[in-house]
């Protein structure tokens, strides 16, 4: 009387197992570009002595590193640094881009030293873009290619170069690994 009868449902069990079928067939892998990926990469110069001996580092004082005329790149990448090696990205959307390398680059109170005043180099990288492929989930990386490099001073500046010389190391820059730009000073 109370007892029910309680019996093999097929529909529940088809229905159950294709339910999940469709969710473990409908599912990818996640579309995450891993940290280990080489994107873009930046440029690396590092900086050198170049009375005493060519091949020693030699840190610039109170360097500062401001993109020109660039929408893509932050103003002031490097601000007031003492160092000998950075690295800096290239446009993306150009095959130029400038950069003033100020040696003794004013405080953030516009203060300047009497005995070393702020002098400046116009420093411009020509160069060809190259989109490489990476992934659905990394997208395109660009390779620049035949990399030259222009220095002078900024227009009205008639103080002399601080930046004395520079050799291009290599004029394809793919990876960040290795200095492609030297300069002397």
């Amino acid at each position: 009387m109370f007892r029910k009868k309680i019996g093999f449902n097929y529909k529940r069990v088809l229905f159950g197992s294709l339910a999940i079928l469709l969710l473990t067939i409908s599912c990818q892998k996640d579309d995450i570009c891993s940290a280990s990926t080489i994107t873009t990469p930046l440029i690396k110069v590092n900086f050198y002595d170049i009375e005493n001996d060519a091949n020693a580092a030699k840190s610039v004082i109170n360097l500062s590193v401001r993109a020109i005329n660039v929408e893509d790149l932050t103003d002031t990448l490097i601000k007031r640094s003492t160092t000998s090696a950075i690295e800096i990205p290239l446009n993306t959307n150009s095959s130029t881009t400038e950069y003033l390398f100020t040696e003794y680059a004013a405080d953030s109170d516009g203060e300047i030293s009497e005995q070393n005043p702020p002098n400046s180099d116009l420093v411009r990288f020509n160069y060809t873009r190259n989109e490489q492929y990476l992934s659905r989930a990394c997208g395109y990386r660009i390779l620049y290619e035949d990399v030259q490099v222009q220095i002078s001073k900024p227009e009205g500046d008639t103080s002399e170069n601080w930046i004395k010389d520079f050799t291009v190391n290599d004029s394809i820059i793919d990876n960040e690994t290795i200095t492609y730009i030297s300069i002397y000073h």
